[in-house]
C-alpha cells in the first residue's frame, strides 16, 4: 500500500500481517510523521522511484532506518542540533549502510574523532558542510576519504597540549604557527615523515600516509603521538586547527 493508505488504515491492520509501504519518495516523505508513530506495524518502506531521495530528519532515520530498503536514496536533512543529538545512533544503526547522505541545513556540525572514524562514513557527508572534528593528541583514529575535506576543522585541547610531558611552546611565528588558549605549536606538512624545525612543540603531517602526529618538544627527546590518520587528505594548513580549552 501507499504511505497515505497506510496512514489511513493503520488502526485496522493486524500486527501479524506483513505490511509493506510502497510509494514514491515524495509520497513517503509527505507521510513520514505518521509512519514514525506507527513504525511497529510496518515491515518495509520502499520508494518506487529509487533515484529520488527520501529526505528525513536524523531522528526519523533512527526510527525508520530498519524498515528502509538498500536500493532507495535515503537522505538525512536536519540542522546542526538535530544531527549532533542523533549522531551516535546514526553511526551505530544496523542499517547505517543504507543511508546515502547527511546534509546539514546549517553551516555544518561537530563530531568526535571516534565518530569520524566510523567505517562507511566517507562519501555520506555533503561536501558543503563544514565538519569540526574533536580529536585528542594521542587518539590515533583512522578517518577515511571523504570525511575530512579542505574546509573542515580539527580541534585539540590546549590544556592537553601544554600539559604534555616536555612541552615547549613554538616561537617561530609565521603561517606555520598554530596557536590558541595558551598553546602554540609549529605545523609541518610534507611527503614522508616530517621533522620539527626546533626543539619546540609541533604537529607533523605526513601527506603520504595521512598520519598527523603531535610532538611536545619537536627535535627534543620526547616521542610523538598519533592524533589521527586522514586518508586521502593531501594538505593541512594552520587555519584548519583550533585549540580549545
Amino acid at each position: 500500500m501507499t504511505a497515505a493508505q497506510f496512514n489511513a488504515l493503520d488502526t485496522l491492520l493486524l500486527a501479524e500481517d506483513t505490511i509493506n509501504v510502497i510509494d514514491t519518495a515524495a509520497g513517503i516523505q509527505a507521510e513520514l510523521s505518521t509512519l514514525v508513530t506507527n513504525v511497529a506495524q510496518i515491515d518495509a518502506i520502499n520508494a518506487s522511484d529509487n533515484a529520488n531521495g527520501i529526505n528525513m530528519t536524523a531522528a526519523q532515520f533512527n526510527v525508520l532506518g530498519s524498515k528502509l530498503v538498500a536500493e532507495d536514496n535515503i537522505v538525512i536533512v536536519d540542522d546542526e542540533t538535530g544531527i549532533e543529538a542523533q549522531l551516535n545512533n546514526i553511526l551505530t544503526h544496523a542499517n547505517f549502510a543504507n543511508l546515502d547522505t547527511i546534509n546539514c541545513s546549517d553551516a555544518g556540525f561537530d563530531m568526535t574523532a571516534t565518530q569520524a572514524a566510523t567505517v562507511g562514513l566517507g562519501g555520506k557527508i555533503t561536501a558543503a558542510d563544514v565538519i569540526t572534528i574533536a580529536a585528542t593528541i594521542n587518539g590515533a583514529q583512522t578517518i577515511e576519504t571523504g570525511v575530512f575535506t579542505g574546509d573542515d576543522v580539527i580541534t585539540l585541547s590546549a590544556l592537553a597540549i601544554t600539559g604534555a610531558t616536555g612541552y615547549s611552546a613554538y616561537s617561530g611565528g609565521g603561517p606555520t604557527e598554530v596557536t590558541g588558549n595558551g598553546a602554540t605549536v609549529e605545523l609541518v606538512v610534507g611527503a614522508g615523515a616530517q621533522v620539527a624545525s626546533f626543539a619546540q612543540a609541533a604537529l607533523l603531517f605526513n601527506t603520504t600516509s595521512g598520519e598527523l602526529t603531535f610532538d611536545p618538544d619537536g627535535t627534543g627527546v620526547e616521542t610523538a603521538t598519533t592524533v589521527v590518520t586522514l586518508i586521502g587528505v593531501a594538505a593541512l594548513t594552520a587555519g584548519e586547527f583550533t585549540f580549545i580549552v
